[in-house]
């Protein structure tokens, strides 16, 4: 099952930490191949990173920042004046 999925199955239970842990999997399994083409994996990336700090939100969960440091630059807004 995608871990995507999985996460979303663990959220309709409110099992935050089963959530989490799916979402931090698809995150580790996809940041390798993001890094390298991030146009092409950048939609399911903002999801998964989004759901994942959603379920370590309602779980009172620590974010893992090192998971998400590498993929940040990638991942923001534009600011005024870029792009």
């Amino acid at each position: 099952m995608p871990f995507g999925a999985l996460g979303s199955v663990h959220v309709s239970g409110e099992d935050w930490p089963a959530a989490a842990e799916a979402f931090a999997e698809g995150i580790r399994t996809l940041t390798p191949y993001f890094l390298r083409i991030p146009a092409a994996f950048g939609d399911l990336m903002r999801i998964l990173v989004e759901m994942y700090q959603n379920a370590c939100n309602e779980g009172g969960i620590t974010i893992d920042e090192a998971l998400l440091a590498p993929l940040l630059p990638y991942l923001r807004p534009p600011e005024e004046g870029e792009g």
